[in-house]
């Protein structure tokens, strides 16, 4: 968690190298997207690599080299790096549909709602007309460091004091942060848990902090 997932598609120091592709169709065939700090951003997560049926769009992202951890930089020249992943996706037009009356790929249903359009979401932005292109920023590496030793500590003290992990095994868990206090915790235990269970590295509890908070005295 050293890293984070804190990318700013936007600051060229950041920045690999980067890649345009042009889109003919839509969906451009990215099953799921992440977003960076505060919800901004949209990195690929899940591609979809092979068209359900002859002219399927599905795939073609796959088919131009688009990588996963590749993220939105501009879409037809407008700076996105700025931008919440959910306007990203829409300002596109990139909403992966399974099909049409069945939802989002990842089982929401947020987008199309159920078989009968229940809780379907309107998108509030206006899709960019086709061809559309968008250029992925290809993000330079970022090593783990002590803040990760921090960070695993904290998880390690969490599990030995509950019984069982502060998070559930998946990342969007991980990264919302939250988790319930361990049972018979005294404040000073709770404090130097959620100091050191600090999503952004940077608020996170250093090593030296830990070793002197008060409740290892």
């Amino acid at each position: 968690m050293a890293r984070g997932d804190d990318f700013d598609a936007g600051d060229d120091s950041q920045i690999e190298t980067t890649h345009e592709i042009v889109y003919k169709k839509r969906p451009f065939g990215i099953r799921k997207y992440r977003p960076g700090t505060g919800g901004l951003g949209a990195k690929v997560q899940i591609l979809g690599e092979k068209p359900r049926y002859p002219g399927d769009p599905i795939g073609q992202a796959f088919a131009a080299g688009v990588e996963v951890d590749w993220a939105v930089k501009t879409i037809n020249g407008e700076d996105a790096s700025k931008m919440t992943m959910d306007d990203i996706i829409d300002t596109m037009g990139d909403r992966l549909l399974d099909n049409s009356s069945r939802g989002a790929f990842d089982g929401s249903f947020k987008v199309t709602g159920d078989n009968k359009g229940k809780g379907k979401v309107v998108p509030k932005i206006e899709p960019v007309e086709l061809p559309c292109t968008i250029v992925y920023a290809q993000m330079k590496p970022k090593p783990y460091g002590p803040a990760a030793d921090v960070w695993s500590l904290g998880a390690v003290l969490y599990h030995m004091r509950a019984g069982k992990t502060p998070f559930e095994l998946d990342e969007e868990s991980v990264l919302k942060g939250e988790y319930e206090p361990p049972p018979e915790s005294s404040p000073e235990m709770l404090d130097v848990l959620n100091k050191m269970l600090t999503v952004d590295p940077e608020k996170r509890a250093t090593v030296d902090e830990v070793a002197s908070h008060p409740w290892l005295q």
